[in-house]
């Protein structure tokens, strides 16, 4: 979604190619969206957060609830057993997705979603 705000082709065209899917997020990707958003120096932030409710007004947000936090509790251990931590953030999103039915997810983060059992990912 980063790339898509900042214009880049190829997160557009991957958009674009989903236009007839049911696209969704999670509200830990909002927070890191608008938490690096007031970060940034000398930005235009309300023109930057307006863009970023655009796009979240076209597709699903998927919430934190209990269960999802039971099934990325469970994520983080077995993930731990074996040796293949990666961030909570990530560990969240992947349980949210998962108990939400949701098991495909497109990133740039291959290399650890890849490690969540039951996640399909694709890249652009």
């Amino acid at each position: 979604m980063v790339d898509f705000l900042r214009n880049k082709g190829n997160a557009i065209a991957r958009i674009r190619s989903l236009e007839n899917e049911n696209i969704v997020t999670t509200i830990i990707n909002v927070y890191e969206l608008e938490s690096g958003i007031w970060a940034m120096k000398n930005a235009n932030y309300q023109v930057r957060i307006e863009n970023l409710s655009k796009l979240l007004s076209r597709i699903g947000l998927l919430q934190l609830e209990s269960e999802s936090v039971n099934k990325s509790a469970r994520i983080f251990g077995e993930l731990g057993r074996e040796g293949k931590v990666i961030e909570d953030m990530d560990i969240l999103i992947g349980g949210i997705c998962l108990v939400n039915g949701c098991n495909k997810i497109i990133t740039k983060n291959v290399k650890h979603f890849s490690r969540i059992k039951g996640l399909k990912v694709e890249t652009y």
